[in-house]
């Protein structure tokens, strides 16, 4: 048999290796068995029909005093208004002071306060404090729930909760008064009228507590606990009719702002640091007439390909952990890298089922409070100013520049030998001002050659050809640009293989 191969007398046979388009993010699996178009580095970018985009900026709307809450607040008219909850009072999206709290009430910094539109007001909770009520007429001051029945057929007013939600025409609270982990509804349009009847123990008498209560299909309530999840059957109706199920002791949610719902599908950050999410299951008792939805964890956490960025959450601060879904992405409020507040966005992409994003952001001196949306715009929270996120005006982070950067997966070319990296190709579209980096690095031996370094003085779209001649196993190429947007739509790469790694030998 042949020792040696040959391709004409002198060339060496060329191979080919690339993307045509790109999928989202995987940093967990190995880069060289990563499928056609998956990214193992991705930072502020999103991708839309497999090309990949720089993320749109955040602008200012303006500064905020020490902000605690977002909630996108509708009249009976159908008319809407984005509530920004501050330190001593309530305002509007233009920064009109429409109520004051009143009573010389103040919320504490870090203070998180959870607000709820039901019964045509707003109502705010804050652990350990009476909740307050506003009308939703601008001028007037929230009012505090009365500590005092309003007859004696009451069993008890709204506890002091830390968070609340509205379902079946009820108002529902944790009652920790009986234990951490006991939930109460309201009467039936009484925010301030609960019966002893209504009330659940949902792992009552363990170390756990009730974090989030939400409304859920054919009237059935899941219950967030911060160690087990459960779900109550017929809240329409309750009393002796109503049961309670467990569904998992395996995770909890980290927080009442670490949740999401999405239709039936439930995204939340678990207690555990990682990302989960609560689908639906057929229910076999259909057939027999009985209207329950069943839900269940998948066997792997969602977060399992980013999860060199979960191991960065800093475990002692996921209670502030925020989730928020918009426009068919969900978002991940985490606090990495030691902080103490979340101070960086994982974006899931829900249409690609994988995340596609770490968004991060320069100013280090704010974190981020809350999300809301509010039409076709997102809003972010600091604690210094209320922002537009992913302002299409926008290519800076208010007056900051912020970094795109991806990296593809590592390109075998077809041989898990040694190859001559030969040269490549990126075709992309650049705008006026962008300053575009690309480099190209081998495995075995590692090293990483810059190919092109560039500040564009014109826009327009480029194939960018560059020269390699770099040995090793394999090789991505890694994108950095900033200061203006910038489009990505393929990379290519050739390479030989070297004469010790392809032939017959005897």
């Amino acid at each position: 048999m042949a020792r040696y191969r040959s391709f004409g007398q002198l060339d060496d046979p060329y191979v080919e290796d690339g993307d045509l388009s790109f999928n989202g993010l995987d940093m967990y699996t190995s880069p060289t068995l990563l499928g056609a178009g998956m990214l193992q580095l991705a930072e502020n970018i999103r991708i839309d029909g497999g090309v990949i985009f720089s993320r749109k900026g955040m602008t200012k709307v303006y500064d905020t005093n020490r902000g605690h809450a977002l909630k996108l607040f509708s009249d009976p008219d159908g008319n809407e208004e984005l509530i920004v909850i501050n330190r001593y009072s309530l305002y509007n999206s233009t920064g009109q002071l429409i109520s004051n709290y009143g009573a010389g009430l103040i919320y504490d910094v870090g203070e998180q306060v959870i607000p709820v539109q039901a019964f045509e007001k707003l109502f705010l909770f804050a652990e350990g404090r009476r909740p307050r009520e506003w009308s939703g007429v601008t001028g007037e001051d929230t009012v505090e729930f009365s500590s005092v029945p309003a007859d004696n057929s009451v069993d008890f007013v709204c506890p002091n909760a830390g968070f609340g939600n509205y379902m079946s025409n009820r108002l529902v609270v944790p009652k920790a008064d009986d234990s951490s982990t006991t939930v109460a509804f309201s009467d039936t349009f009484e925010p301030n009228q609960f019966d002893n009847l209504n009330t659940y123990f949902c792992n009552k008498g363990t170390n756990d507590k009730t974090l989030a209560v939400i409304p859920y299909a054919e009237n059935q309530a899941l219950i967030l606990n911060n160690k087990s999840i459960h779900i109550i059957n017929g809240t329409h109706f309750l009393g002796d009719s109503s049961t309670n199920f467990e569904i998992t002791r395996q995770y909890g949610v980290a927080g009442s702002k670490a949740y999401v719902q999405n239709g039936s599908y439930i995204y939340f950050i678990s207690n555990e640091g990682n990302i989960q999410v609560l689908v639906p299951s057929s229910d076999p008792a259909k057939g027999l007439g009985l209207a329950i939805s069943k839900v269940t964890l998948d066997q792997e956490p969602l977060s399992k390909p980013v999860t060199p960025v979960i191991n960065r959450i800093n475990s002692n601060a996921l209670d502030k952990c925020v989730v928020h879904y918009h426009k068919n992405k969900v978002y991940f409020a985490i606090p990495i890298d030691g902080a103490v507040q979340p101070n960086a966005i994982l974006v899931y992409d829900s249409l690609l089922s994988t995340f596609i994003s770490l968004d991060t952001f320069s100013n280090s001196g704010q974190w981020i409070i809350d999300i809301e949306s509010w039409g076709d715009d997102m809003y972010l929270l600091t604690n210094q100013a209320l922002y537009k996120y992913e302002d299409s005006d926008s290519q800076q982070d208010d007056t900051y520049n912020f970094v795109t950067k991806f990296k593809t997966r590592n390109y075998l070319l077809g041989s898990r030998g040694i190859k001559n990296f030969k040269s490549g190709s990126i075709s992309y579209t650049v705008s006026n001002g962008t300053k575009l980096k690309v480099d190209a690095n081998t495995v075995d031996p590692d090293e990483s050659t810059t190919v092109k370094d560039e500040t564009f003085s014109a826009s327009g779209d480029a194939i960018a050809r560059f020269n390699l001649r770099k040995r090793g196993y394999s090789s991505s190429i890694e994108v950095t640009s900033e200061y203006q947007p910038a489009k990505y739509k393929s990379v290519h790469l050739e390479a030989s293989y070297t004469s010790n790694t392809v032939g017959d030998f005897e």
